[in-house]
């Protein structure tokens, strides 16, 4: 469960994250090339655009919250089992 938690949050960096910034240096670079373009359009583009941005963030934030549930039951689980063998280790 931890490796499928930490593999989905590297996909959203690795895969998703660099696709939509590229898009928008796409859209910011619109009125560089060319005399003529649709002001409103652009606008509505880039926010648009961080929409998906933020989108991503919340996806990220929900698997690293996830992520952190995850370490800090292993580290419950753990502590358990160290009490368990310090208890048979003492009554030996």
């Amino acid at each position: 469960y931890e490796d499928a938690l930490s593999d989905s949050c590297q996909d959203i960096l690795t895969n998703k994250e660099p696709i939509i910034t590229k898009q928008l240096r796409a859209i910011v670079k619109q009125p560089q090339n060319t005399v003529d373009y649709d002001q409103k359009k652009i606008v509505n583009d880039i926010r648009e655009n961080l929409l998906q941005h933020q989108q991503l963030l919340n996806e990220l934030q929900t698997c690293l919250q996830a992520f952190a549930d995850c370490l800090q039951q292993e580290e419950q689980v753990a502590v358990v089992q160290r009490m368990k063998k310090q208890q048979t280790n003492i009554n030996r």
